[in-house]
């Protein structure tokens, strides 16, 4: 019969072990939680990076975990943004993002005092509202004549842009009022048809 003694000290071995694996959970709870992070752009609420993973905590530690949500957006966000014209969307557009852009950075390193929007646009050859003379310069550079003009009971400032090498407009005028831009505007056929020029005058030149 001692294989029965046998059976009988492995069953209350097992039965020991189960028995202080439960005590020991009962004591000792613990709850599965997700921890990390996720970048969301506020422009388009879009998700990337997430890095998001299932932890085991203690119970009563739950409060001490989880997911961080961290307004960012990549780059290409916000060229998207621009080239689609949704100005709402770059306001919206966190300021780290615009100011990690490289093309960006280049011209706030070069202009520290510059709102990052405007350096933005202005690294991308657009007008945006409320720019200074050199954020304009920057963004399409000189114009071939300057006049001032009046509207209404306003003296205004009028930059007509056009050919450099012959001083001839394009149909593409900048306003501002003290020093702010407050208007652009210009006449697409004029624009490109001078683009079709500057084409020919380049091949020419090769």
């Amino acid at each position: 019969m001692s294989w029965f003694y046998a059976a009988l000290l492995f069953v209350l071995c097992a039965a020991s072990v189960i028995l202080f694996v439960y005590i020991a959970s009962f004591r000792n709870p613990t709850s599965s939680v997700l921890t990390g992070t996720i970048k969301r752009c506020p422009a388009d609420g879009k998700e990337y990076d997430v890095k998001v993973r299932r932890v085991i905590v203690p119970r009563g530690d739950e409060n001490n975990y989880g997911i961080a949500v961290i307004d960012e957006c990549e780059s290409d966000s916000l060229d998207k943004a621009l080239s689609s014209g949704d100005d709402k969307a770059i306001e919206k557009m966190d300021v780290k993002s615009i100011i990690d852009d490289p093309r960006t950075a280049e011209l706030l390193r070069a202009n520290p005092d510059w709102d990052p929007v405007k350096a933005f646009y202005a690294s991308r050859g657009f007008l945006l509202k409320g720019m200074n003379y050199e954020q304009v310069v920057s963004a399409i550079g000189e114009p071939v004549a300057k006049d001032i003009i009046s509207k209404g009971a306003k003296i205004l400032e009028r930059w007509r842009y056009g050919d450099p090498l012959y001083g001839i407009p394009i149909g593409r005028y900048v306003v501002f009022s003290h020093g702010e831009l407050v208007e652009f505007y210009e006449f697409p056929e004029l624009v490109r048809l001078y683009g079709i020029v500057v084409e020919d005058r380049a091949s020419s030149v090769e």
